[in-house]
This record gives C-alpha cells, sequence and structure tokens, in this order.
C-alpha cells in the first residue's frame, strides 16, 4: 500500500493527473514513464529510466492549467506523504535536465505554478574541446606520474568555478569519461588523484565507469 501511495506522489508531481478534459496526456502514460522515479523519491539511487520518462512527461505540460494543476497536486501528497525524501525531490528535475516552476514541497505556491520555466534546462555552455585545452597542463602527470604541475591544479580550479550548472557540471563529467576511456590503469589512477592533490572536491571519481547522471 505504501509503494502504490508513493507513486501516486510520483504521478503528481510532473502532473498531468489533471482533472480537466484536455490534459496533455493520461494517467496510464504518466504512471508507465514514470514509475522508475519511485524508488528515488524514496530515498533511493537513481534509476536510468527515471529521466527519460520525467522529460517527457514535462514536455506534454504545454498549458499554464496543466501546470498549475500539477502543482496542486503535488502540494496536497506533499502534505499527506510521510515517506518521499524532499532533498531527492528537489534535486529530482535538476538531474534529468528539467525546469518545473515550484518546489516539490507542501509549502508550494501554486499561484506561479504555470508560469514559463517549465522544459529544458539550458545547455551546457562548456565543451568538450574546453575542457582538454583547460587541463592540457595536466596531461604529463597522468600520463607518467611524478609532481603535479602548479598551472595543472590552476586548470582544474578554473574549470571547477566555470562549471557553474548542473549541465555544465555533467558536460564535464562526460568529457572526463570520455578521455578516460581509452586511457591505461596508471593513467586513470593518476587522473583519479588529481581533485585532492589540487584541492577540489568534485562528486565523482574520474574514471570510465562515470555515471554522469548523479
Amino acid at each position: 500500500m505504501g509503494a502504490k501511495f508513493g507513486f501516486v506522489m510520483l504521478v503528481c508531481m510532473v502532473a498531468l493527473f489533471a482533472p480537466h478534459a484536455e490534459a496533455a496526456v493520461s494517467c496510464g502514460q504518466v504512471q508507465s514513464g514514470l514509475l522508475p522515479c519511485l524508488g528515488f523519491l524514496q530515498g533511493r539511487a537513481l534509476a536510468p529510466q527515471c529521466c527519460p520518462g520525467v522529460k517527457s512527461v514535462v514536455a506534454a505540460a504545454r498549458t499554464p492549467n496543466d501546470r498549475r494543476t500539477a502543482c496542486r497536486c503535488l502540494q496536497a501528497a506533499a502534505k499527506s506523504m510521510k515517506n518521499i525524501n524532499y532533498g531527492n525531490a528537489a534535486m529530482l528535475p535538476g538531474k534529468c535536465g528539467v525546469k518545473i516552476p515550484f518546489q516539490i514541497s507542501p509549502n508550494t505556491d501554486c499561484s506561479s505554478g504555470g508560469g514559463s520555466v517549465w522544459g529544458a534546462a539550458p545547455p551546457a555552455k562548456i565543451s568538450c574541446g574546453q575542457v582538454t585545452s583547460t587541463l592540457a597542463p595536466c596531461f604529463e602527470y597522468v600520463l607518467n606520474g611524478g609532481k603535479v604541475p602548479i598551472n595543472c591544479c590552476a586548470g582544474v580550479r578554473s574549470l571547477y568555478k566555470e562549471a557553474s550548472t548542473t549541465a555544465d557540471r555533467r558536460q564535464v563529467c562526460v568529457c572526463l569519461k570520455s578521455i578516460t576511456s581509452s586511457a591505461s590503469p596508471g593513467a586513470v589512477k593518476n587522473a583519479k588523484s588529481l581533485p585532492g592533490k589540487c584541492r577540489v572536491s568534485i562528486p565523482y571519481q574520474i574514471t570510465p565507469a562515470i555515471d554522469c547522471n548523479k
């Protein structure tokens, strides 16, 4: 029963469970697309199938009425839901690269829930070429070890500061994953050590196995 009720919360969150006849999608479509997100909203890991469903449902919410209805459903469910992880709920849109015009909270203000800030998040401003050129001073250390050059750490810190959005950070992650995918084990080990040596904290390890959706 708890899992079913949790899924009702999830359906309300993206919200096309609307009472009016012109809803963009059916409840069945929402359930099918968003079922993989239930675990994440209850505090578990983000399933790979979750974000594609979130994006498809958000894309279908085209009208202000749909969005306000979504907000009201979310607000009502959030007040009665006991086992939702609100930290994960707040992170879900960003993790999936979408925007919604309200917070996932019992205190949501639905008066602006139909606004235009809904849909795809801004694209990344950082390119893989920029990542490669900024980290070029690090390549000697990554390949051969030894002492980390001062300009290498300067590049690492610069890139860390420039990656100020979720899209930018995800793009950097994807670029690093690509760069390390053909590297030797020794080079990967050196790459993994760079953030610590340069006193920069990043939320993942630099390896070919990086999950850039987290």
